[in-house]
C-alpha cells in the first residue's frame, strides 16, 4: 500500500508545555525522539539553528546540564549500547 508508511516507534515522546506569550496562546510541543547509535564521523550542520549542535562522548553526556527526566531516562538508555 503506497498510501501507508511504517514509522518506527520512537524511544520516547517529549511533551513540553509552552506558556502563553503575547498573542500566542499556551500550547504543547510534542517531539518524537529516537536514540541512534552511529559510527564516529564529522557531521556538518547548517549554521543557523544548529550553531551549538554537536556529538557528545559518553563521558560528556553523563555530565551534561539538562532536565532531570533526560538524565534519569534518556541518558541511561544511550549508555546501554
Amino acid at each position: 500500500e503506497d498510501r501507508v508508511t511504517l514509522v518506527p516507534v520512537p524511544d520516547f515522546f517529549l511533551e513540553e508545555g509552552i506558556p502563553a506569550l503575547g498573542d500566542h496562546p499556551a500550547h504543547i510541543h510534542m517531539d518524537w525522539n529516537y536514540i541512534l547509535h552511529v559510527p564516529e564521523f564529522s557531521p556538518k550542520f547548517p549554521d543557523r539553528e544548529y550553531e551549538k549542535m554537536r556529538w557528545f562522548t559518553k563521558e560528556e553526556a553523563q555530565n551534561i546540564d539538562t532536565f532531570a527526566n533526560i538524565r534519569e531516562y534518556i541518558l541511561p538508555k544511550c549508555y546501554s549500547v
